[in-house]
C-alpha cells in the first residue's frame, strides 16, 4: 500500500511513532521525575534509532515511489530526442543520365509461311509397260468375248477343225458377217494366223483376215478372189498368187506385216507365197487391230 499511494502514507507513520514516545515522556514526568531524567538520553537514543531504521527502510523504495510519475526510462529519453530532432532533408541526388546504346535493328526472321521454297522437281514416274498379251482364240469357250465387234459372224459346231466349236462366217455380200478385236499395244509389226476352210465356192470376194490402224484404215487384208485364188489387198492394191484355194479344205494362213519397211509376207499351209511376198507401201500408222470375215460390199 506504501507504495500504490506514495509519501502520504509515509508521514501518518512517522507522526504515530513520534506521538507514542511523546506520550511516554509526559506520563513518567507525573510520576516518577527523578526517573525521567535519566531515560531520557534513553528515550532520545531509542527514538535516533527508530528514525534510523525507518530511514534505512524507506530509503531504497524512496527513488522508485517518490520519481515514479517524473522518472523516465533511458529507451523513452532518447525515443523522445530522436523524435524532437528534425530529421535533415536530404538533397535531391541529380541522376546522371545514362547513354543508350543504339541497338542495331534486326532483319526480321524469315518465318516458313514467307520462305519461298523452290519447286521440287518430281522425277516422272514411269509407267509400266502394258505386257504385250498375243491374241489367241480357238473358240471352244463357246462364244466370242475376246471380239468387241461381232456381226453376222456366230459359233458354231456343224464345222469344225478340231474340238468342239469353230467360227463361222455366212454373207452373200449384202450383209457383214465379221468379227474385230483391238490388240493389246499399237504394233508397227505383226504376225498373225488363222485356220480356215472355204464351205462351198462363192462367186464373190470372201475376206479371211484384215489388220487395221487405230483409226481403222486397212493395212493388209488376205481374201479369196472371186476366181477361187488366195489374194492380198495391200495399200489398197489388190494382188493375186496362183494357189487357188479348194472349198471343203481346211487350210492355215500365216501373214507377217511390217509397217517400216513395208514388208508383207504370206504362208499358206507353210508355203510361201512368193507373188504376195513383196514390200508394199503400208503407210506409218502402226496396226491396232484384227479382223476376221468381212463387211457387206
Amino acid at each position: 500500500m506504501m507504495m500504490a499511494h506514495g509519501v502520504e502514507q509515509i508521514a501518518p507513520i512517522a507522526m504515530k511513532l513520534n506521538v507514542r514516545a511523546w506520550g511516554c515522556y509526559r506520563s513518567g514526568r507525573n510520576k516518577m521525575t527523578s526517573r525521567a531524567s535519566r531515560r531520557r538520553g534513553t528515550l532520545i537514543v531509542h527514538l535516533l534509532a527508530c528514525i534510523a531504521m525507518l530511514a534505512a527502510l524507506l530509503g531504497p523504495l524512496a527513488p522508485n515511489v517518490i520519481g515514479q510519475d517524473s522518472a523516465e526510462t533511458p529507451a523513452t529519453v532518447e525515443q523522445e530526442q530522436i523524435e524532437e530532432e528534425p530529421v535533415a532533408e536530404q538533397e535531391p541526388v541529380e541522376e546522371e543520365p545514362v547513354a543508350e546504346e543504339p541497338v542495331e535493328e534486326q532483319e526480321p526472321a524469315e518465318t516458313p509461311a514467307t520462305v519461298e521454297q523452290a519447286p521440287v522437281e518430281q522425277e516422272p514416274v514411269a509407267e509400266e509397260p502394258v505386257a504385250w498379251q498375243p491374241l489367241a482364240d480357238d473358240f471352244e469357250s463357246g462364244d466370242l468375248g475376246q471380239w468387241s465387234a461381232v456381226e453376222g459372224l456366230i459359233v458354231q459346231q456343224a464345222v469344225v477343225l478340231d474340238g468342239a466349236f469353230a467360227a463361222r462366217a455366212v454373207s452373200d455380200g449384202s450383209q457383214p458377217a465379221a468379227a474385230a478385236a483391238a490388240l493389246a499395244l499399237p504394233q508397227p509389226e505383226l504376225w498373225a494366223r488363222i485356220r480356215f476352210q472355204l464351205v462351198r465356192p462363192s462367186a464373190a470376194q470372201v475376206d479371211l483376215l484384215r489388220l487395221s490402224t487405230p483409226a481403222g484404215a486397212g493395212v493388209v487384208s488376205v481374201v479369196v478372189a472371186d476366181n477361187g485364188t488366195l489374194a492380198l489387198v495391200a495399200a489398197d492394191r489388190p494382188v493375186l498368187s496362183e494357189t487357188h484355194v479348194v472349198p471343203g479344205v481346211w487350210y492355215e494362213l500365216l501373214v507377217h506385216a511390217a509397217v517400216p519397211t513395208g514388208l508383207v509376207e504370206v504362208w499358206l499351209n507353210g508355203e510361201p507365197q512368193s507373188a504376195l511376198s513383196e514390200r508394199w507401201g503400208l503407210g506409218s500408222a502402226p496396226m491396232a487391230s484384227m479382223q476376221l470375215g468381212g463387211g457387206a460390199r
